[in-house]
């Protein structure tokens, strides 16, 4: 059994076409789990309505505490031998947990990964751009060396909802999402990653990521994007804990780390000075993890974090002139 967990939360708009998506699967030894995490509108109402009419589909209210705690409580409530985690305002193809338990079922692995497509409505961020799709084929592999792969070539993406999960291994490693923050999926996706002895690809574009303004994925700079950005940075060093120097675990983590780092900067540059002084020490605190990591071997990086203001402004004013000319 497959639980496909779904955290909802002010989506009534776009919920029906998700759960549909579900219901229409090829694969149908399903669990449907509808965590309703204290939704204002009417997208609890609609969970309830889906739990009447089809027995796999369970729904949990609970006061809003954010889509990590919405998730953790989601698996807690599971049974399937895969978890899968769905956002509720995108959906999958009819055939796309088929493939991925399959997948999952044939290489033994740990985590599947996959690609989506993705359109635009009411966009607000024209010059926003983020690959979900690849163009390099990656053969089942450990964790960590497909990780540092896809970073290297540039075909890193950290999203929950493209990846395939083996329960058991989840559990054994006591993977779950740290509550509070936003950017969770770039704490919890490298470290699924290192840890995973067997990981496997499958070159479709399995998912369809609605791309709109007010979601927290297009959200734009911001003291509380900087301050789970921060604790992404402070838990990934404590996670390099684990692993030899040299070892390809740490490699892969400190790749993601020096990836991270550039839209931290950039989020803190972007701050307001008032809020830039009452997050100083903060940042204090990543500069010293930057420093300890060698700035992850750009003299770019050791650049910004000396002059993130600096840096900010060239981003946004010197290059879109630099590349229109």
């Amino acid at each position: 059994m497959v639980s496909i967990i779904i955290p909802v939360y002010n989506v009534e708009k776009y919920l029906c076409e998700c759960i549909d998506s579900v219901l229409r699967q090829s694969f149908s030894d399903l669990e449907i789990i509808l965590v309703d995490d204290g939704s204002p509108d009417n997208s609890g109402a609609i969970c309830d309505e889906y739990a009447r009419k089809d027995s796999r589909v369970t729904v949990i209210h609970k006061c809003n505490g954010g889509l990590s705690d919405a998730r953790n409580v989601g698996m807690a409530a599971s049974h399937g031998e895969y978890i899968y985690f769905l956002d509720s305002d995108d959906y999958i193809v009819d055939d796309a947990i088929w493939q991925l338990e399959s997948k999952a079922r044939t290489e033994n692995a740990d985590i599947v990964f996959f690609d989506s497509d993705n359109f635009v409505e009411d966009f607000e961020f024209p010059d926003y751009i983020e690959n979900f799709s690849r163009t390099h084929s990656y053969r089942t592999e450990r964790g960590s060396l497909l990780l540092g792969a896809t970073v290297r070539r540039n075909e890193y993406c950290p999203c929950v909802p493209f990846l395939f999960f083996k329960r058991d291994f989840l559990a054994e490693n006591g993977l779950v999402f740290y509550k509070g923050i936003i950017h969770e999926d770039e704490l919890f996706t490298p470290i699924a990653f290192a840890r995973a002895k067997t990981v496997a690809y499958i070159n479709k574009k399995l998912y369809v990521r609605r791309l709109r303004g007010n979601s927290i994925m297009s959200a734009k700079a911001s003291a509380k994007s900087f301050e789970g950005s921060a604790v992404v940075m402070k838990e990934l060093d404590n996670e390099l804990g684990r692993y030899p120097v040299h070892s390809h675990e740490y490699r892969a983590i400190t790749l993601c780390m020096g990836l991270k780092c550039i839209d931290l900067l950039l989020n803190y540059a972007l701050l307001d000075s008032a809020e830039r002084k009452r997050l100083r020490l903060q940042y204090a605190a990543i500069e010293v993890i930057i420093k300890k990591h060698h700035y992850f071997g750009s003299e770019k990086l050791r650049l910004k974090t000396k002059h993130p203001v600096l840096y900010s402004f060239f981003k946004q004013q010197i290059r879109p002139i630099s590349k229109k000319n």
